[in-house]
């Protein structure tokens, strides 16, 4: 994905009729989705899938084509995919300017880590990680953040586009005791986490990849995602659609997770969601890589370094990303009752 290519998408939106031209012909049809490598149009010949890179231009056609009740159904959802496309747009436009903003602070903090013996580098990393996991609690309104890798694939446009995390990877806690015929054979309907209420965010940044014990430099994965826990643990257990969770994970009831709207039209039981987007604190961001480069150094840091500037990172992007609509409306709803009581 890049992009200039979705700039090409920008004017035109879900549900509008239009001319689509590629190197070998035009299409004309309803824009149905767009996703972050590919679009889906329908035409004369059903609803069709090309490349976003084989797009030249896209033009409005001047007399709206008619929509079947199947049109209408897939379009409404590329809607809804459109919104979560264009927050992370914004987001990985965001991203060089948290860098930028952070990164005087965070070489300070690398000459006084420096200044730490071992063990009170690792002190200071787990009060900072207390410390930044608590404003973002404040910051949401909620008292219980998951946290989670890409360990077994996905990419931010990828859960982007997938409209959240899928159930059916095995859990965590496999990984932890190397139970690894167990772990493959573990076909429930799962999504993994660290929970913040038993988990320091030094720790969890700061985790080695359970996959690959014996390279001991790989981290748990380079996306990073953080969730709405108390939903999954609240009216989530008392609907059923929890069936059980642990410290690491939360167990689906499969047959009441396909029956979710977010999983309208899902055919695969493997592909199901398991965790909606719309539970996600923040778009999905890309943590570990090149941040010598981002913090303009000509070295590489060392590991508690990469957790420190990734903590730093992290705090400053919660703390100025867009509250998602479902927590504006709960800042809204105790606003009024704050100006009814007052």
């Amino acid at each position: 994905m890049t992009i200039p290519e979705l700039q090409i998408f920008e004017r035109a939106h879900p549900g509008d009729s239009v001319i689509v031209k590629t190197a070998d012909r035009n299409i004309e049809g309803i824009l149905v989705e767009v996703r972050f490598d590919r679009f889906l149009i329908a035409c004369d010949k059903g609803i069709v899938t090309l490349r976003l890179s084989d797009a030249l231009s896209i033009e409005h056609r001047t007399r709206p084509l008619d929509r079947t009740p199947e049109v209408e159904s897939r379009v409404a959802s590329g809607r809804e995919a459109w919104q979560r496309r264009t927050q992370l747009v914004a987001s990985i436009r965001r991203e060089p300017q948290v860098w930028a903003e952070i990164r005087t602070g965070v070489l300070a903090e690398f000459a006084y880590l420096k200044s730490l013996s071992r063990t009170q580098r690792k002190a200071y990393l787990q009060q900072v990680g207390a410390e930044i996991t608590e404003k973002i609690k404040r910051r949401f309104g909620i008292s219980n953040i998951g946290f989670h890798y890409n360990m077994h694939g996905g990419s931010p446009t990828q859960f982007t586009d997938f409209g959240g995390l899928r159930a059916g990877m095995p859990n965590i806690p496999g990984q932890f005791q190397r139970d690894h015929i167990a772990m493959l054979s573990n076909r429930r309907a799962e999504v993994y986490f660290y929970q913040s209420n038993y988990h320091n965010l030094a720790q969890v940044v700061g985790a080695y990849h359970q996959d690959i014990p014996f390279v001991p430099w790989f981290r748990m994965g380079d996306t990073f995602v953080m969730i709405n826990l108390d939903v999954v643990q609240g009216p989530w257990v008392r609907n059923g659609l929890v069936k059980q969770q642990t410290v690491e994970c939360v167990e689906f009831d499969r047959d009441k997770l396909l029956a979710q709207p977010y999983n309208r039209g899902v055919e695969d039981p493997e592909k199901a969601i398991g965790i909606p987007y719309s539970l996600f604190l923040t778009p999905p961001v890309s943590v570990f890589q090149n941040l010598p480069g981002k913090l303009e150094l000509d070295r590489q840091l060392s590991w508690d370094e990469t957790t420190l500037a990734t903590m730093r990172f992290i705090e400053r992007f919660s703390l100025t990303a867009p509250l998602p609509p479902q927590i504006m409306e709960n800042e809204i709803r105790s606003s009024k009752r704050q100006l009814f009581y007052s």
